[in-house]
């Protein structure tokens, strides 16, 4: 009876502290997301060197409260520090080659530092539960300060900064900061977009997709949570009013579908039927109509997707002048290699090939052999597959995120399943050959 009792006990300690762990790996995400690059903590209060060592200080008390920081029970990956090195050696390399200035590197090298740390301590699928979790907190929190808390008296009690930049009329536009949120507050009539915590609604959409791309992988046995989830993240999605973000957000939607979690027809139909009501009842705002219709005119050519079509071109040649150590970031962004991509659009939106032009060929190579290993390694059908790589590649190459931490865990994470896969398959082998 005593012992019963005893194992009743200790399992349910054991309980509370998973659930600590987890409500503090979800507040450490949530940290990482409102210190990450673009967003107004990071442009405009403590700057992204500061904001890395922030996310730092987090991971750190993350590893002090909940791991046993042992030489016996840290379980080390050499494969991954051998990618931490290379990726390290490259940017070093570079940086020596195009004698470019050093402040940008240090910032690339904590990063990854950050990054190894987070791959070494934290499961992938622990990782994307709390990533989840986060973008779900963000989405609701974003659309109650957008669409509700911005028309109340409330809203003054929030401070107002402005974000300069050549893209709007007047030079700059003004956002009111509700701290998880930024809502733009225009000098006339009304502005309808959310931009989540950053300062472009494209960003925002990128980091949606993704959480919607993680639910349908990590929830894909479990309908009613996927379901959830996909109604909370779309709605912010579509709330963004993102060509991009439309666009590869249907994709999801057909992958929730028709290869996800097992829905039954008469679900599916339920589901479908709900989804068309919802965007019915959003067009019959006049706002929401305009700023669709915006968004689909984009689709037809015109300066947005030509500058995005025209920034990966650019990167391309950039990368074909420089290919072995590339351009170095500075002279990519704003010296004599800018020439390329400003040929087309005034800003550079591309990630997968900037990395190319700017890193060089094997720093090139590994991100998107990371990328694209997290994916093509995930237990889904061909169908899924294909949708994971093209929303992801598609949506990552809408805005510049070479610098984002996000990116860097997931071409970690990407690159440890490629060898863990590689050692599987040489397992079988010799299992076959005795």
């Amino acid at each position: 009876m005593e012992a019963k009792l005893w194992k009743k006990e200790k399992l349910l300690v054991n309980n509370i502290k998973e659930n600590k762990e987890k409500i503090f790996l979800f507040l450490f995400v949530v940290c990482m997301m409102s210190f990450s690059t673009g967003t107004y903590m990071t442009a405009y209060r403590v700057g992204a060197t500061v904001s890395s060592v922030i996310i730092l200080a987090m991971l750190c008390l993350y590893v002090l409260l909940f791991k046993k920081v042992s030489v016996s029970n840290i379980k080390i990956n050499l494969s991954d520090i051998a990618f931490a090195l290379v990726f390290t050696v490259c940017l070093l390399i570079t940086k020596l080659v195009t004698d470019d200035s050093s402040n940008y590197y240090f910032l690339m090298i904590i990063l990854l530092g950050v990054a190894f740390l987070i791959i070494t301590f934290v499961e992938k699928i622990s990782f994307m539960r709390a990533y989840i979790a986060a973008m779900e907190f963000f989405s609701i929190y974003s659309l109650i300060c957008t669409y509700i808390l911005k028309y109340t008296p409330i809203a003054s009690w929030f401070p107002t900064f402005s974000h300069f930049s050549d893209e709007y009329v007047g030079g700059h536009i003004t956002f009111r900061n509700f701290y998880f949120c930024n809502v733009y507050m225009p000098e006339y009539g009304d502005q309808i977009r959310n931009f989540g915590i950053f300062i472009e609604p494209g960003r925002f959409q990128f980091f949606i997709l993704l959480a919607l791309l993680f639910s349908v992988v990590v929830f894909k046995d479990d309908k009613k949570k996927l379901i959830r989830k996909f109604i909370i993240l779309a709605a912010a999605l579509i709330s963004t009013f993102s060509t991009a973000g439309l666009v590869l957000g249907f994709l999801v939607f057909t992958l929730l579908l028709f290869s996800s979690a097992k829905l039954s027809f008469s679900n599916k139909a339920i589901f479908v039927g709900l989804s068309i009501l919802f965007l019915a009842g959003l067009l019959s705002f006049a706002n929401v109509a305009e700023e669709l219709n915006a968004s689909m005119d984009k689709l037809s050519g015109g300066g947005s997707l030509n500058a995005r079509v025209g920034s990966i071109v650019g990167n391309i040649q950039a990368w074909f002048d420089k290919p072995i150590f590339g351009w170095g970031y500075s002279h990519l962004m704003v010296g004599e290699g800018s020439s390329y991509f400003k040929a087309y659009s005034e800003h550079n939106t591309c990630t997968t090939f900037t990395y190319f032009s700017c890193y060089g060929l094997v720093y090139g190579l590994l991100n998107f052999l990371g990328c694209l290993g997290f994916w093509i390694n995930q237990k889904a059908n061909g169908y899924s597959k294909f949708v994971f790589l093209t929303v992801f590649f598609l949506s990552l190459n809408n805005e510049y995120f070479c610098d984002a931490l996000l990116i860097m865990i997931i071409t970690f994470y990407g690159l440890r399943d490629i060898i863990q896969s590689r050692e599987k398959e040489t397992s079988s082998l010799d299992a076959l050959a005795q």
